[in-house]
């Protein structure tokens, strides 16, 4: 399997940011599985590549992992940086989100958490990297899901 470069991964993380801050406005009544398999389909189609999911992540070196992260911080900060100076784009979107719950967290905790559930979870290599991150960093340090939805029970 050939490895993906740093650049790459960068690049999948900002376009998979992008399309989780502006497809992610969704009613909190929706069937939340599918709307993550719609998503990773979404994905799919306007990257060409399928979201980063555990087994591939277990087979990064670690400098991947961080490229990884640090583009998705890298995408975040942009975006933030964006809503300040133009506050018509400030919005409770996955962005705000990502920066109210993981602020603070340094990029190696992350790693060490990612890493750490698809070691203690091998059944689910399938779940995706930013989904792990979701519903084990920030759902649970966030007060009201996206768009100030309820959070609703997770999948």
């Amino acid at each position: 399997m050939r490895k993906p470069s740093v650049i790459r991964i960068y690049f999948m993380v900002a376009l998979l940011a992008v399309a989780i801050s502006y497809s992610a406005s969704v009613s909190a009544a929706d069937d939340p599985k599918a709307e993550r398999k719609a998503f990773e389909k979404q994905v799919e189609q306007t990257m060409g590549e399928p979201a980063l999911r555990g087994g591939t992540w277990q087979s990064m070196t670690e400098e991947c992992k961080f490229a990884f992260i640090w583009g998705a911080i890298h995408v975040v900060g942009i975006e933030l940086e964006l809503m300040s100076k133009y506050p018509e784009l400030k919005r409770d979107s996955f962005v705000a989100k990502f920066n109210e719950a993981m602020a603070n967290m340094p990029m190696k905790e992350v790693i060490a958490k990612v890493d750490d559930y698809y070691r203690t979870h091998p059944e689910k290599l399938h779940i995706a990297v930013m989904a792990v991150i979701w519903d084990k960093m920030i759902r649970p340090n966030i007060k009201t899901g996206i768009a100030g939805h309820p959070l609703a029970e997770k999948p």
